[in-house]
């Protein structure tokens, strides 16, 4: 089945709006209390839409959702006349729905703006740094745990600088090089951080979450050379393609070398490196996808579980703040348009 995982969500979320609650099953629970919310078919396309972003993957067509309807029986309303209301109650129930569903989001803007200054690097502090010897593993390694850490509200003991993790990994494990497996479960693990290799696809998400991702690859010596060439044109600004690292004669020594993934275009992946701002496009540089440089992704991540009680409490507080925030703002934004 084509969107197979589009298909369960969007049945789950119907059912949810059409379903009765689950302690219906009690006979005695009035049929008005059960939940019967009108789903018309372009409702139902539009929250197609929206989980088709969010799986990273084309929106089916109408074609597909009429499918959809037919291959789980379900039947739908058709628009009716709506009731005229006043025009401020209709924006208070517009941005009330809109907040309603973007729950998720809300939950990621604590994080979104540590990563945004490593992108936005020439408007921040934080820019690509020149690795010393084989140190590409400390910085790409220090940069993903530093950013873990800081989507943690409050969080105990504070959060250490991106400098005093990268030189303590260079102190633990040297200039020559490490398995970035390696320091990544030692170094998770002590910061109650976790990490999995992950796909394409799961790294985008955790791109969308705002995590930024550890990626690992490997090139031959003739490779390097055209990897270095390719980035020394057009002031860096290309799209490395597979064609691009075809090499004639002998490949020479393999040698690998770790990077960080901080955005996602339907495109292109950007990573940044460590080998200054001279390199490439201010030290940012673009592939294609992951097959063109065979890249391995590591997600880091923390779960509520991991978190202190005042932790958790300081992220829930900072939610909520920021839910406040956001409805005010809103309403403040509707009384200006009246």
């Amino acid at each position: 089945m084509k969107y197979k995982d589009l298909d369960s969500r969007l049945l789950a979320w119907f059912q949810e709006r059409r379903s009765p609650p689950a302690e219906s099953s009690n006979t005695s629970t009035p049929p008005e209390k059960f939940r019967r919310e009108k789903v018309t078919f372009r409702r139902l396309q539009r929250q197609g839409e929206r989980i088709s972003d969010e799986l990273l993957h084309n929106r089916p067509s109408s074609k597909w959702n009429r499918r959809f309807m037919k291959r789980h029986r379900l039947s739908l309303q058709r628009p009716k006349r709506q009731q005229k209301i006043p025009i401020e109650e209709a924006h208070c129930l517009a941005h009330s729905r809109r907040i309603a569903e973007s729950q998720d989001a809300l939950l990621n803007i604590c994080g979104r703006v540590s990563l945004d200054m490593y992108i936005n690097a020439g408007n921040s502090g934080f820019k690509p740094v020149e690795q010393v010897g084989g140190t590409c593993y400390a910085n790409a390694v220090a940069t993903v745990l530093h950013l873990a850490m800081r989507r943690i509200e409050g969080r105990r003991g504070g959060v250490p600088k991106f400098d005093k993790i990268r030189d303590d990994l260079v102190k633990e494990y040297g200039e020559n090089g490490a398995h970035t497996v390696v320091v990544l479960d030692k170094w998770t693990r002590q910061n109650r951080l976790h990490y999995r290799e992950v796909n394409e696809l799961e790294a985008r998400q955790a791109i969308n979450a705002r995590r930024p991702v550890v990626a690992t690859f490997q090139l031959y010596a003739k490779q390097w050379e055209a990897f270095s060439a390719f980035y020394s044109k057009d002031e860096g600004k290309g799209i490395l393609k597979k064609e691009d690292l075809t090499i004639k004669g002998p490949p020479g020594e393999i040698a690998g070398h770790v990077v960080v993934l901080i955005k996602c275009d339907p495109e292109y992946l950007t990573f940044i490196n460590s080998w200054g701002t001279n390199f490439a496009d201010g030290g940012f540089f673009k592939v294609q996808n992951q097959a063109v440089l065979n890249l391995k992704f590591y997600d880091v991540y923390w779960s509520l579980n991991d978190l202190y009680p005042d932790e958790i409490n300081a992220f829930e507080l900072k939610k909520q703040q920021t839910t406040e925030n956001l409805v005010r703002n809103l309403h403040m934004k509707g009384n200006i348009n009246l």
